[in-house]
């Protein structure tokens, strides 16, 4: 019997000494979070870049406790269809130009208003200025965390013709990016067509459109230099900007732990840089891009930019601060960023 009991005893110290190296590796080598991120663009364009920087920084931060699965070129849910999928649960983060929010949430509307940020340096700095808090806290009562902030600049394209001056709208099928520039778009005469921007290049092979605005990174990643034969460029006075977010829905920010949340913090202000260098080569490379292709490039003057600006605060400025709760407020913000 006490043979036996001894036996036993055995046994079980050697068990125990069996189970703790795998205790320990169940601890330490836990399951990586896997969370799907998703965005509309090519790999390779300046914003899947960015994406895929962001990614990597939180993969180090955690030490692989937090990964992304990235889905580009809207190959899990359509560009506008994002939003949705992230409030109902079934997509954790995204990479999404605002203007895709304003139509359920109108104060985003602002991140595409016509000739409010001039260029690149301005349109960064928003994220951290009172503006981009205002916007972010809007953004945490409609169910998503801003955790890294861009801003691309944008012009014009056209066939047939340039587009230079508003009058120049006249008579043509031009898409705008958001009602705001859309409403300056009407006012220089042009008939509106909306779309995202994946769309424009069959539009405009099909004749559906004449001309279109959108960001220099998109003009060059979905080859609008094929269908177009003209476009207006500036590095210094943008008619069109698109402010971009790398957002993350809040039920998936609060079943993070402390120590997640911040590491996903500094990963989206470290990818910020990034992105900013990203961007300031982009129209360099698109111009050569569209040259290379024999489009007309047309340089904007600060003359001729600054009619633009005055029919936008004469139309999109003026229906924004009329239709947007403080849109005053939120348009004075903006404007305080230099």
């Amino acid at each position: 019997m006490a043979k036996r009991s001894f036996q036993l005893s055995v046994l079980g110290v050697v068990l125990s000494l069996l189970l703790i190296p795998l205790i320990f590796s169940t601890n330490t080598y836990a399951e990586p979070k896997v969370l799907k991120l998703s965005h509309q663009w090519p790999q390779g364009d300046v914003r899947d870049l960015w994406t895929r920087k962001f990614v990597e920084i939180v993969e180090q931060e955690t030490k692989g406790n937090i990964k992304f699965r990235i889905y580009p070129a809207a190959s899990l849910y359509k560009a506008n269809t994002q939003f949705d999928a992230m409030r109902k649960g079934g997509l954790d983060a995204c990479t999404l130009p605002f203007i895709y929010l304003s139509g359920k949430i109108p104060a985003y509307a602002i991140t595409s208003m016509p000739c409010l940020v001039k260029n690149s340096v301005q349109g960064s700095k928003w994220g951290e200025s009172e503006i981009g808090k205002r916007l972010d806290e809007i953004g945490m009562k409609n169910g998503f965390k801003t955790i890294s902030w861009g801003c691309q600049m944008g012009s014009i394209g056209n066939k047939d013709k340039p587009i230079i001056l508003p009058s120049d709208l006249k008579g043509f099928k031009v898409r705008g990016a958001g009602w705001a520039m859309e409403e300056l778009l009407r006012a220089g005469g042009a008939a509106i067509t909306s779309m995202p921007s994946t769309e424009i290049y069959f539009a405009l092979q099909t004749g559906a459109l004449d001309g279109c605005t959108t960001t220099y990174s998109s003009f060059l990643s979905f080859r609008l230099y094929e269908v177009l034969d003209h476009l207006t460029i500036s590095k210094d006075y943008a008619i069109f900007n698109a402010h971009i977010g790398i957002l993350i829905a809040n039920k998936t920010w609060n079943r993070l732990t402390e120590a997640e949340q911040k590491a996903i913090i500094k990963a989206g202000k470290a990818s910020e840089t990034f992105m900013v260098e990203l961007t300031y080569s982009t129209l360099d490379k698109c111009e050569k891009a569209f040259r290379e292709k024999g489009v007309k490039i047309h340089d904007l003057s600060e003359e001729n930019f600054n009619k633009w600006f005055e029919l936008a605060k004469k139309t999109a400025f003026k229906e924004y601060a009329k239709k947007v709760e403080n849109g005053q407020e939120l348009l004075d913000l903006a404007l305080q960023v230099k």
